[in-house]
């Protein structure tokens, strides 16, 4: 099976009532861990209480000076823990292709199948 990045977004600053019912029916159906770029995002408290585990990336942020070197890390990864993983599912503030440079990173890589769920697919 190769190796696959499954990017969804979170939706606004909204609650859970937000979130589009794919993006939440996924999140409960998987039994794995949901990578995310920060957990400032309102939902992610309300996931947690029922039972979806999230491993943030906001401890990069204060490694580094520059936000493209975060960029670059998170997408790095991302990737090695989908080659390892063989899927993993990645979720972001608001929409996957706005103003998401970890999701540009990683659809432009070559190491493993990038996807967005909930909105237009495409892949890398």
């Amino acid at each position: 099976m190769e190796p696959k990045i499954e990017i969804i977004g979170l939706g606004g600053a909204g609650d859970i009532n937000q979130l589009p019912l794919g993006i939440y029916r996924k999140l409960m159906n998987e039994s794995i861990t949901c990578y995310v770029r920060t957990m400032d995002h309102p939902v992610i408290n309300t996931l947690q209480k029922e039972a979806i585990l999230f491993e943030s990336f906001d401890d990069i942020y204060e490694k580094h000076d520059q936000f493209e070197a975060v960029y670059q890390e998170i997408a790095k990864i991302l990737v090695a823990k989908a080659k390892t993983n063989g899927n993993i599912v990645y979720a972001v503030p608001g929409h996957p292709m706005l103003a998401e440079q970890t999701v540009q990173l990683l659809l432009k890589n070559t190491e493993v199948k990038v996807e967005i769920i909930g909105g237009s697919k495409l892949s890398g």
